[in-house]
Protein backbone atom coordinates (compact mmCIF):
# COMPACT_ATOMS: atom_id res chain seq x y z
CA UNK A 1 0.00 0.00 0.00
CA UNK A 2 2.85 2.27 0.88
CA UNK A 3 4.30 1.59 -2.91
CA UNK A 4 1.29 2.46 -4.27
CA UNK A 5 0.78 5.69 -2.33
CA UNK A 6 4.55 6.75 -2.98
CA UNK A 7 4.25 5.62 -6.62
CA UNK A 8 1.22 6.43 -7.87
CA UNK A 9 1.98 10.43 -8.21
CA UNK A 10 5.48 9.69 -10.24
CA UNK A 11 2.96 7.44 -12.53
CA UNK A 12 0.66 10.12 -12.74
CA UNK A 13 2.86 12.85 -14.11
CA UNK A 14 4.38 10.60 -16.48
CA UNK A 15 0.87 9.38 -17.89
CA UNK A 16 0.37 13.22 -18.08
CA UNK A 17 3.74 14.05 -19.99
CA UNK A 18 2.84 11.51 -22.48
CA UNK A 19 -0.40 13.01 -23.65
CA UNK A 20 -1.56 14.92 -26.28
CA UNK A 21 -2.73 18.67 -25.79
CA UNK A 22 -6.46 17.56 -26.27
CA UNK A 23 -6.21 14.68 -24.12
CA UNK A 24 -4.59 16.64 -21.26
CA UNK A 25 -7.84 18.40 -20.71
CA UNK A 26 -9.20 15.00 -20.58
CA UNK A 27 -8.66 14.08 -16.72
CA UNK A 28 -11.03 10.79 -17.60
CA UNK A 29 -8.16 9.58 -20.06
CA UNK A 30 -6.10 7.53 -17.64
CA UNK A 31 -4.19 5.45 -20.89
CA UNK A 32 -3.14 8.27 -23.53
CA UNK A 33 -2.21 7.68 -27.00
CA UNK A 34 1.43 8.25 -26.70
CA UNK A 35 3.25 11.34 -27.73
CA UNK A 36 6.33 12.93 -27.38
CA UNK A 37 5.56 16.19 -28.29
CA UNK A 38 5.65 17.57 -24.45
CA UNK A 39 8.87 16.93 -24.63
CA UNK A 40 9.99 18.06 -27.90
CA UNK A 41 8.38 21.82 -26.64
CA UNK A 42 11.05 21.82 -23.84
CA UNK A 43 13.75 22.19 -26.62
CA UNK A 44 12.27 25.19 -27.86
CA UNK A 45 13.42 26.94 -24.83
CA UNK A 46 16.56 26.94 -22.42
CA UNK A 47 14.86 24.28 -19.86
CA UNK A 48 17.57 21.99 -20.82
CA UNK A 49 20.15 24.56 -20.02
CA UNK A 50 18.43 24.90 -17.00
CA UNK A 51 19.12 20.86 -16.50
CA UNK A 52 22.68 21.17 -16.44
CA UNK A 53 23.06 24.15 -14.81
CA UNK A 54 21.26 21.68 -11.38
CA UNK A 55 23.77 19.06 -12.70
CA UNK A 56 26.67 21.20 -12.31
CA UNK A 57 25.56 22.84 -9.05
CA UNK A 58 23.96 19.66 -7.32
CA UNK A 59 27.24 17.76 -8.55
CA UNK A 60 30.21 20.53 -6.52
CA UNK A 61 27.72 20.77 -3.79
CA UNK A 62 27.72 16.92 -3.25
CA UNK A 63 31.62 17.17 -4.12
CA UNK A 64 32.09 19.19 -1.56
CA UNK A 65 29.85 18.59 1.16
CA UNK A 66 31.46 15.19 1.01
CA UNK A 67 35.00 16.28 1.49
CA UNK A 68 34.67 19.21 4.33
CA UNK A 69 31.83 16.87 5.97
CA UNK A 70 34.65 14.29 6.42
CA UNK A 71 37.42 16.60 7.36
CA UNK A 72 34.82 18.12 10.42
CA UNK A 73 33.66 14.60 11.72
CA UNK A 74 37.58 13.64 11.79
CA UNK A 75 37.86 16.57 14.16
CA UNK A 76 34.89 16.40 15.99
CA UNK A 77 35.11 12.44 16.69
CA UNK A 78 39.08 12.13 17.06
CA UNK A 79 39.96 15.25 19.06
CA UNK A 80 36.45 16.44 20.52
CA UNK A 81 36.81 19.83 19.46
CA UNK A 82 34.23 22.18 21.14
CA UNK A 83 33.20 19.28 23.38
CA UNK A 84 29.73 17.82 22.95
CA UNK A 85 28.26 21.89 22.86
CA UNK A 86 29.92 21.80 19.65
CA UNK A 87 28.35 18.96 17.97
CA UNK A 88 24.69 20.35 19.46
CA UNK A 89 25.72 23.93 17.87
CA UNK A 90 26.57 21.78 14.48
CA UNK A 91 23.54 19.78 14.46
CA UNK A 92 20.70 22.59 15.34
CA UNK A 93 22.05 24.52 12.81
CA UNK A 94 20.63 22.15 10.17
CA UNK A 95 17.20 22.68 12.10
CA UNK A 96 16.73 26.53 10.82
CA UNK A 97 14.98 26.72 7.83
CA UNK A 98 17.28 28.05 4.56
CA UNK A 99 14.36 30.43 4.32
CA UNK A 100 15.11 32.49 7.61
CA UNK A 101 18.50 33.61 6.45
CA UNK A 102 17.38 34.40 2.78
CA UNK A 103 17.93 38.32 3.68
CA UNK A 104 21.07 38.03 4.82
CA UNK A 105 22.46 35.83 1.95
CA UNK A 106 21.02 37.79 -0.51
CA UNK A 107 22.46 41.54 0.84
CA UNK A 108 26.37 39.84 1.75
CA UNK A 109 26.13 38.32 -1.71
CA UNK A 110 25.42 41.50 -3.22
CA UNK A 111 28.12 43.01 -1.99
CA UNK A 112 30.44 40.47 -2.50
CA UNK A 113 29.14 39.88 -6.99
CA UNK A 114 27.93 36.30 -6.08
CA UNK A 115 24.37 36.84 -6.86
CA UNK A 116 23.25 35.00 -10.23
CA UNK A 117 26.48 33.38 -10.26
CA UNK A 118 27.35 29.56 -9.97
CA UNK A 119 29.36 29.38 -6.87
CA UNK A 120 27.13 31.66 -5.44
CA UNK A 121 24.26 28.97 -5.38
CA UNK A 122 26.86 26.25 -4.18
CA UNK A 123 28.46 27.94 -1.34
CA UNK A 124 25.09 28.36 -0.01
CA UNK A 125 23.65 25.00 -0.34
CA UNK A 126 27.31 23.66 0.94
CA UNK A 127 26.71 25.90 4.31
CA UNK A 128 22.88 24.88 4.81
CA UNK A 129 24.23 20.86 4.03
CA UNK A 130 26.94 20.81 5.78
CA UNK A 131 25.97 20.67 10.15
CA UNK A 132 23.78 17.59 9.17
CA UNK A 133 26.19 15.89 7.04
CA UNK A 134 28.86 16.38 9.11
CA UNK A 135 26.89 14.89 11.95
CA UNK A 136 25.68 11.80 9.57
CA UNK A 137 29.84 11.30 9.11
CA UNK A 138 30.92 11.56 12.58
CA UNK A 139 28.12 8.72 13.67
CA UNK A 140 30.32 6.67 11.28
CA UNK A 141 33.09 7.20 12.19
CA UNK A 142 32.96 7.38 15.80
CA UNK A 143 31.81 3.24 15.27
CA UNK A 144 35.47 2.85 13.40
CA UNK A 145 37.82 1.55 16.16
CA UNK A 146 40.87 3.75 16.66
CA UNK A 147 43.46 0.96 16.48
CA UNK A 148 43.14 1.25 12.57
CA UNK A 149 44.53 4.76 12.81
CA UNK A 150 47.03 3.79 15.50
CA UNK A 151 48.41 0.75 13.00
CA UNK A 152 49.06 3.09 9.97
CA UNK A 153 50.76 5.64 12.59
CA UNK A 154 53.38 3.05 13.65
CA UNK A 155 53.96 2.15 10.11
CA UNK A 156 55.03 5.92 9.47
CA UNK A 157 52.03 7.59 7.98
CA UNK A 158 51.12 10.84 8.66
CA UNK A 159 47.49 12.27 9.88
CA UNK A 160 46.34 12.96 6.68
CA UNK A 161 47.51 9.64 5.17
CA UNK A 162 45.94 7.87 7.98
CA UNK A 163 42.56 9.68 6.83
CA UNK A 164 43.01 9.59 3.06
CA UNK A 165 43.85 5.57 2.98
CA UNK A 166 42.78 3.86 5.66
CA UNK A 167 39.42 5.72 7.01
CA UNK A 168 38.27 7.47 3.65
CA UNK A 169 37.93 3.75 2.16
CA UNK A 170 35.98 2.25 5.64
CA UNK A 171 33.93 5.62 5.45
CA UNK A 172 32.35 5.00 1.66
CA UNK A 173 28.74 4.30 2.82
CA UNK A 174 29.02 7.81 5.19
CA UNK A 175 30.53 9.61 1.99
CA UNK A 176 27.62 8.13 -0.33
CA UNK A 177 24.71 9.30 2.24
CA UNK A 178 26.23 12.61 2.76
CA UNK A 179 27.12 13.35 -1.09
CA UNK A 180 23.15 11.79 -1.76
CA UNK A 181 21.25 14.64 0.72
CA UNK A 182 23.19 17.35 -0.43
CA UNK A 183 22.44 16.65 -4.36
CA UNK A 184 19.26 15.93 -3.64
CA UNK A 185 18.58 19.29 -1.16
CA UNK A 186 20.28 21.27 -4.42
CA UNK A 187 18.34 19.61 -6.60
CA UNK A 188 15.29 20.09 -5.74
CA UNK A 189 15.08 23.59 -4.17
CA UNK A 190 13.48 26.21 -5.43
CA UNK A 191 13.14 28.87 -2.83
CA UNK A 192 17.12 30.01 -2.45
CA UNK A 193 17.40 28.94 -6.47
CA UNK A 194 14.44 31.41 -7.79
CA UNK A 195 16.37 34.36 -5.50
CA UNK A 196 19.77 34.08 -5.67
CA UNK A 197 19.65 33.37 -9.77
CA UNK A 198 17.61 34.32 -13.21
CA UNK A 199 18.20 34.02 -16.69
CA UNK A 200 20.72 31.69 -17.91
CA UNK A 201 22.03 30.36 -14.42
CA UNK A 202 18.55 28.99 -13.14
CA UNK A 203 18.79 25.32 -12.05
CA UNK A 204 15.98 22.75 -12.93
CA UNK A 205 13.39 23.86 -10.50
CA UNK A 206 12.92 27.46 -11.40
CA UNK A 207 12.88 26.09 -15.36
CA UNK A 208 9.71 24.43 -14.98
CA UNK A 209 8.08 27.30 -12.92
CA UNK A 210 7.96 28.83 -16.56
CA UNK A 211 5.28 26.26 -17.88
CA UNK A 212 3.32 27.57 -15.29
CA UNK A 213 2.15 31.81 -15.06
CA UNK A 214 -0.57 33.94 -13.95
CA UNK A 215 -2.18 33.55 -17.18
CA UNK A 216 -1.54 30.13 -17.96
CA UNK A 217 -0.44 26.62 -17.51
CA UNK A 218 1.21 24.26 -20.14
CA UNK A 219 0.68 20.66 -18.22
CA UNK A 220 1.72 18.51 -20.85
CA UNK A 221 5.56 20.47 -21.34
CA UNK A 222 5.09 21.35 -17.39
CA UNK A 223 4.80 17.01 -17.12
CA UNK A 224 7.41 16.13 -19.16
CA UNK A 225 9.82 18.65 -17.35
CA UNK A 226 9.38 16.96 -14.21
CA UNK A 227 9.60 13.28 -15.45
CA UNK A 228 13.18 14.52 -16.98
CA UNK A 229 14.21 16.21 -13.78
CA UNK A 230 13.56 13.31 -11.69
CA UNK A 231 15.32 10.83 -13.48
CA UNK A 232 19.02 11.71 -12.19
CA UNK A 233 18.13 11.57 -8.63
CA UNK A 234 16.54 8.01 -9.37
CA UNK A 235 19.59 7.10 -11.07
CA UNK A 236 21.81 8.50 -7.96
CA UNK A 237 19.44 6.20 -5.64
CA UNK A 238 20.12 3.34 -7.62
CA UNK A 239 23.63 3.50 -8.05
CA UNK A 240 24.40 4.65 -4.20
CA UNK A 241 21.45 2.53 -2.32
CA UNK A 242 23.50 -0.07 -0.64
CA UNK A 243 25.66 2.74 0.65
CA UNK A 244 22.99 5.00 1.49
CA UNK A 245 21.31 2.48 3.68
CA UNK A 246 24.99 1.81 5.93
CA UNK A 247 25.46 5.15 5.80
CA UNK A 248 22.67 6.78 7.35
CA UNK A 249 21.63 3.98 10.14
CA UNK A 250 25.53 4.56 11.53
CA UNK A 251 24.75 8.28 11.25
CA UNK A 252 21.63 7.83 12.94
CA UNK A 253 21.91 5.23 15.37
CA UNK A 254 25.79 6.67 16.64
CA UNK A 255 25.43 10.57 16.46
Amino acid sequence: MALVITLSPIVWVVLLSLKNPAQVQQPNVIVPQVTFQNYDALSSGNFFRYLLNSVGVSSATAVLVMLLSMIGSYSLSRFNTGGRTMVLWVVSNFFAPPVAFLLPIFLTFSFLGLVNTYWGLILVYVGINLPICVWLTKGFLDAIPKYYEEAAFTEGASMLQSLTRVLMPMMKPAMSATAALAFFFSWTDFTLASILTSGSISTWPVGTELYATIFRIEYGPLAAAVVLGLIPSLALVVYIQRYLVTGLTFGAVKG
